[in-house]
């Protein structure tokens, strides 16, 4: 038994009693708020596995058991290399349980913990198979809403990128059930990892937002820190908001142009400004072929825009003098220029939100820990 871990020896017994002789219950390995998880043998397969198992105290809990459940079912559903899969699920002994491969490379969370930031190769890669394991989520109309370090699993040598905790995932385009588990205005998520559309308590939201958690990943990946730090978690939900991350050139000097650009564009405030699917995501990580940032794209527009309005104004003009020469007398109106003025935080138009947010972060309210879900994470295998 891991000694850094509590060990109920009725639990064990429970979980034992429950999984049959088919699975033999070998140590603890890993516990959050909601569940455990135990490494276990597959007698049948004589195959290393993990099993999750929901706490016996919230098992009871109609919602909470529901979320569970949901969780086994969405990662069931998803057949893709780098999403974990689920080999069984059952419930018994008044416990609610699934079983999983057992991970033998710990998450991006340990590795970050113990590196820091990573060479912008292993970045890429990661980014990249973690987009793809996103990708195949969304096709199947699942929304993850919690991606973070501590959900990106990393197993075997070659540390494959394997997705996981799917606790929070929402149907992508359908109507909530009666008794949903989320409602309108209420945050879901972990609030470092957030899109500003979960920050703000949006219901709409779409594939868009899980590629802004994830160029949040990245980010922290390439710069060894987090875009927005702040004392309290509403302060923090203010940044991602309004505030716009320093450029990663200006935070770390030797990653590829087209890799920054491409984790700048999944942090834009607008959806509508970040890459339209995470297959899109992926196809420019492959061949470097990013979009310019829209800030870039805006600025080379104004001069375009005042040569168009410069010709129009040209051609008024001469049609003004050629009037003249024949004895006319009117001026038509000359065009005006374009403005050039900066565009108002996204943000702040698509939320309505921003004041009651901004005298929220003023009150000195306790931080919950990065990485730490407003809904409680639960243990990883690793």
């Amino acid at each position: 038994m891991n000694g850094s871990l509590d060990r109920d020896l009725e639990l064990e017994r429970r979980l034992q009693e429950a999984l049959g002789p088919g699975f033999v219950l070998e140590r603890a390995i890993g516990q959050g708020g909601f569940a455990l998880v135990y490494a276990a043998r597959d007698v049948g397969l004589n195959r290393a596995v993990a099993v999750k198992v929901l706490r016996p105290e919230l098992a009871g809990t109609a919602a909470i058991r529901e979320r569970f459940r949901r969780e086994a079912e969405a990662m069931a559903r998803l057949r893709h290399p780098h999403v974990i899969p689920v080999y069984a699920v059952g419930e018994g002994a008044g416990l609610a349980w699934y079983v999983m491969p057992l991970v033998t490379g710990g998450s991006l969370r340990t590795r970050l913990d113990r590196e820091r930031r990573l060479p912008a190769g292993e970045a890429r890669r990661i980014l990249d198979e973690a987009a793809a394991a996103l990708g195949a989520a969304h096709r199947a109309g699942v929304l993850h809403r919690d991606i973070k370090p501590d959900n990106i699993l990393l197993d075997g040598d070659d540390a494959r990128v394997l997705l996981t905790d799917f606790g929070i995932a929402k149907a992508l385009g359908g109507a909530a059930p009666a008794g949903a588990l989320t409602a309108t205005g209420v945050v879901v998520g972990t609030p470092h990892y957030m899109s500003p559309e979960q920050a703000s308590g949006e219901r709409g939201i779409d594939h868009r937002s899980d590629l802004y958690s994830l160029g949040v990943v990245a980010y922290q990946m390439l710069c060894g820190d987090l875009p927005f730090q702040a004392n309290n978690t509403p302060a923090l939900l203010v940044k991602h908001l309004s505030e716009a991350p320093v450029p990663i050139e200006r935070r770390s000097g030797n990653v590829p142009a087209d890799l920054a650009r491409a984790v700048m564009l999944c942090l834009e405030k607008n959806p509508n400004d970040r890459f339209k699917s995470a297959h899109a995501l992926v196809e420019a990580l492959d061949t470097g072929q990013v979009p310019a940032l829209p800030a870039t794209r805006a600025r080379a527009a104004r001069p375009m825009a005042r040569a168009r309005a410069g010709s129009e104004r040209t051609k008024a003009m001469a049609a003004a003098r050629a009037r003249g020469s024949r004895g006319g007398t009117s001026r038509p109106a000359l065009p005006s220029l374009p403005t050039t003025s900066g565009r108002a935080p996204a943000a702040l138009a698509m939320t309505g939100r921003p004041q009651a947010m901004a005298s929220l972060a003023g009150k000195p309210k306790p931080s919950k820990k990065e990485g730490e879900s407003s809904e409680a994470g639960e243990g990883k295998s690793s």
